[in-house]
C-alpha cells in the first residue's frame, strides 16, 4: 500500500477494509505500527515498571497482556477494524492500554476530554461516527477485560491504517478532527524520542491529558522502557 500523493487524492483505502488475517505477526516487523515497540520493551524488560498511579502500577510485561485483553475484548464486541471507538477516560493505565490496544486491533482511537459538556461528547461521536464509547457514562473497560484473551489479537494491520483522530481545540470554532494513520503517529515519537534524548533511565512525568497531545509521550517512553508517573493533578 502507498502513500497518498501530496496535493493530491487520498490512495488510501475506507476504514472498513482492513479484516484480520492469519499468521499477522510474522508481517508486523518492518512496518511503522504503533504497538509494536510496547511488545519489544515487554520482551527486553518485562519486570521493569512501566506505568505508576495513584491506582497501583504495572510492568512492561503486565501493560503488553493489558493491551492484548483490551484489544481482544473491543474484537469480541463485534468491532470491526477500521472503525472508530472513542475513549472518554481521564489519565490512567487503561488509557494508555487502550491506546495500544486500539492499534493492535486496526482500529481507530478518538480520545474525548473529560472535561466536555454532553452536548460536546455528542457532537465528537457523531461527527467520527464512533461504534463504541469506553468511559465516563459510557462503556466501563473492566468488561472489556473480562471478555478478552492474553493472546496477540493476530490482526493484520497495514501502517498506512487510520489510527487516531483527535479534535482541535474549538477555541474559535467547533472542534474540527484531525486524522493520524499508523505510520504518521510511529514518527511522531520517534520524533519525540529523538529530539529531546529519552532514555530508559528517564521517567516520564504525565500532567497533561492523554486525550490531547500528552498521550504521545507517554507512548514515547513506552518506546525506549522509561516509566510513566501519572500525576493525578496538583493544589497549587
Amino acid at each position: 500500500m502507498t502513500a497518498p500523493p501530496l496535493g493530491g487524492q487520498s490512495t488510501i483505502p475506507p476504514p472498513n477494509v482492513f479484516p484480520p488475517t492469519e499468521g499477522a505477526s510474522r508481517y508486523r516487523h518492518g512496518r511503522l505500527l504503533l504497538d509494536l515497540p510496547l511488545s519489544l520493551t515487554a520482551a527486553r524488560v518485562p519486570g521493569k515498571t512501566a506505568v505508576v498511579s495513584e491506582r497501583g502500577s504495572v510492568t512492561f510485561a503486565e501493560l503488553e497482556r493489558l493491551a492484548n485483553r483490551f484489544a481482544n475484548g473491543l474484537l469480541a464486541r463485534g468491532l470491526q477494524p477500521g472503525q472508530v471507538v472513542a475513549l472518554r477516560l481521564p489519565n490512567s493505565i487503561e488509557h494508555l492500554a487502550l491506546a495500544y490496544a486500539l492499534a493492535r486491533a486496526g482500529l481507530v482511537c478518538s480520545p474525548l476530554s473529560t472535561r466536555w459538556t454532553e452536548r460536546e461528547v455528542t457532537s465528537c461521536v457523531t461527527d467520527v461516527g464512533a461504534a463504541l464509547v469506553v468511559g465516563e457514562g459510557h462503556l466501563d473497560p473492566s468488561d472489556l477485560l473480562e471478555i478478552g484473551s492474553d493472546d496477540q489479537p493476530g490482526v493484520d494491520v497495514p501502517e498506512f491504517a487510520p489510527l487516531h483522530v483527535r479534535f482541535t481545540s474549538g477555541t474559535t470554532g467547533i472542534p474540527k478532527a484531525t486524522l493520524g494513520l499508523q505510520r504518521s503517529v510511529s514518527l511522531m515519537v520517534q520524533g519525540l524520542i529523538i529530539e529531546l534524548g529519552i532514555t530508559e533511565q528517564d521517567v516520564h512525568l504525565a500532567v497533561a491529558p492523554f486525550s490531547h497531545a500528552a498521550i504521545f509521550f507517554a507512548l514515547a517512553a513506552v518506546a525506549v522502557g522509561a516509566t510513566t508517573v501519572i500525576s493525578s493533578g496538583f493544589d497549587p
